[in-house]
């Protein structure tokens, strides 16, 4: 089995709101700023500073906010199944 790593790049301005939909198992980076983040059902609340990282670990949405101009980055690691189509960059697959 083989591994691809996606990165997704997020700016968030500030007091803005991004919401994503499950991301259960990623994770988040905070690359600048300051982030504060929380998940639907979860009574904690995650205040990411530049440089740290946290692993999304419910299923459902998750809200980031920026305390300060942010960036962050959410990796995703797609599992393929067939070795032979892993050979193949992602954006040849249809």
């Amino acid at each position: 089995m083989s591994d691809i790593l996606q990165l997704r790049r997020i700016q968030i301005g500030l007091r803005e709101l991004v919401v994503i939909d499950d991301a259960r198992g990623q994770v988040l980076t905070c690359e600048s700023g300051e982030l504060w983040l929380t998940q639907d059902g979860d009574s904690r609340d995650v205040i990411l500073p530049a440089g740290q990282s946290w692993r999304v670990d419910r299923s459902g949405p998750l809200v980031l906010s920026a305390f300060q101009p942010a960036v962050a980055t959410l990796d995703r690691i797609n599992r393929w199944r067939f070795p032979a189509l892993a050979s193949f960059p992602a954006t040849c697959i249809v």
